[in-house]
């Protein structure tokens, strides 16, 4: 069977016509483009089904759009998020992530130009805080650290005159949403365990 199998393909080949590339005019590239230029792309991570429908109608209530929203399914349980007003689209993404369900439900920025099916909606960025850490400790390397071993740092929030402001840091870090997370976590010297 290999033998048969080994000389159909090595017998395939692409003739000049299959080969050949195709050029789309400017103008229809850039039609219906106004459009989606607010858009943006989501799903919930979850593995059991949930209802679509409700959760299209759950995320309009929350996100309050000024113009309305019209929520459009895609394959993979994606969806897009089309605003009309900027101010819209900020206001979804500031709330991120957002919960459906009991379920995570996560929003992404997209490009006009990108496939929505390619946007990497794996990492969501949350807030952490990390307590009983030295006066001393509480400053951006120690929060780089901490925020790079538990994901990826993003920003520590500082008050204006550039300290943490807090009893506590908080910091802001992407992480990976297929992880578990951590609610309890233990930080020592390099002398002492971790």
């Amino acid at each position: 069977m290999d033998g048969i199998l080994g000389q159909l393909k090595w017998g395939l080949n692409l003739t000049g016509d299959e080969d050949a590339g195709m050029a789309m005019p400017d103008e229809i590239w850039q039609q219906d483009s106004g459009q989606y230029q607010l858009c943006l792309v989501g799903r919930v991570l979850t593995s059991r089904a949930y209802n679509c429908e409700g959760m299209c109608q759950s995320v309009k209530d929350m996100l309050n759009a000024v113009k309305g929203l019209e929520i459009k399914q895609l394959p993979g349980g994606h969806f897009l998020l089309p605003f009309s007003y900027i101010i819209d689209k900020n206001r979804a993404l500031v709330g991120c992530p957002r919960s459906f369900e009991h379920n995570l439900l996560i929003l992404n920025s997209i490009s006009i130009d990108a496939n929505p099916m390619l946007v990497d909606l794996g990492w969501c960025e949350f807030h952490v805080q990390v307590h009983d850490l030295p006066l001393s400790q509480m400053n951006l390397e120690v929060a780089t650290l901490i925020g790079n071993r538990i994901g990826q740092f993003k920003e520590l929030e500082l008050d204006e005159h550039g300290h943490p402001g807090r009893a506590f840091l908080r910091i802001r870090v992407a992480l990976d949403a297929a992880e578990s997370l951590l609610s309890l976590w233990s930080v020592g010297t390099s002398r002492a365990a971790m």
